[in-house]
């Protein structure tokens, strides 16, 4: 009924995270330019966190459609909850491989292949991986020996990781042997009363 009084095409009260009815508060347009930044200058890793409900999956949803096909492949990891095998081979359905080798080190050859081919080609591969505060360790761990494939000119993929709260990396701070992670671009953003901080360190 709201549709129509209003003139509106499509409800923007959808339950789906829609970038077409995201509002760019401040924080918002500050982070969204911070992501883009960091991911076309191959930064690496990238953290996003923020309170539940504030937007972080429109967010990720918006940088994808900023960006052109030419530029970038995208993948959306929605569930972390996954073994260390299971992340790697939902990485690669994302990016597009269909068919997944039996073995992990077959896959991860596949897998670097594909970053080669990207490379090649000038484009970027993103992964994102929301509710990312539920990741464990172990799956931490693969993501952080995952970001070794690299050339000489920098990293063949990035990694944007969209998590509640200050601390996005609970399971390694949980776990007893902490996992060292390279310099990454975090973005604490999103938060329901405070303006967006943004900060470089290197955790380890």
């Amino acid at each position: 009924m709201y549709e129509t009084f209003f003139g509106l095409a499509r409800s923007p009260f959808g339950i789906s995270p829609d970038p077409h009815f995201l509002f760019l508060t401040a924080a918002h347009r500050e982070a969204l330019a911070g992501l883009v930044y960091a991911i076309v200058n191959r930064k690496g890793f990238v953290v996003l966190s923020g309170d539940a409900g504030t937007g972080k999956t429109t967010l990720l949803r918006a940088v994808v459609d900023s960006m052109p096909a030419n530029l970038a492949q995208f993948g959306l990891i929605l569930n972390p909850a996954l073994t260390r095998a299971e992340f790697l081979e939902l990485a690669m359905l994302e990016f597009g491989m269909p068919e997944i080798p039996p073995n992990k080190a077959k896959r991860l050859v596949q897998f670097r292949e594909f970053l080669l081919r990207n490379h090649a080609e000038g484009k970027l591969a993103v992964l994102f991986v929301d509710e990312a505060h539920r990741l464990s360790a172990n799956v931490l761990e693969e993501i952080r020996l995952l970001s070794n494939f690299e050339t000489v000119e920098g990293r063949l993929h990035q990694i944007v990781l969209a998590a509640q709260g200050a601390l996005a990396w609970s399971a390694a701070v949980a776990s007893e042997r902490p996992i060292p992670m390279p310099t990454l671009a975090r973005y604490r953003a999103l938060a329901r009363t405070s303006r967006l901080h943004q900060s470089r360190e290197k955790l380890g």
